[in-house]
């Protein structure tokens, strides 16, 4: 059996297209925990994706305003993970809003 990778954009789209198929209940229990997650580790992660990917936008480069940006969103199934985490702009991330894009390199 073929291994899935998890950070791969057609992994991503299916997982967003199972999770909007579970019931509402479920659904708000995964985004409760997943922000709570999120909430918590946000010191944590924003100094690892610093490091990892240079204190810079993913998709212009800038170096001021910067968010962590979860690539397949927690309202469509995300989690947070290493895997599923980018630096973006304030600017990007608005842009971007609920959609699926990846803008790491690689």
């Amino acid at each position: 059996m073929a291994k899935i990778d998890a950070g791969s954009l057609s992994y991503m789209q299916h997982r967003a297209y199972t999770f909007i198929r579970l019931p509402h209940r479920q659904r708000r229990r995964h985004i409760r925990r997943e922000r709570h997650k999120a909430l918590r580790d946000l010191p944590l992660l924003y100094e690892v994706l610093v490091l990892l990917h240079g204190r810079q936008c993913a998709v212009c480069g800038c170096k001021y305003n910067l968010t962590i940006d979860h690539i397949l969103p927690i309202s469509r199934g995300g989690r947070t993970t290493m895997a599923n985490l980018q630096l973006l702009c304030e600017r990007h991330n608005k842009e971007k809003d609920a959609e699926i894009m990846d803008f790491r390199e690689g």
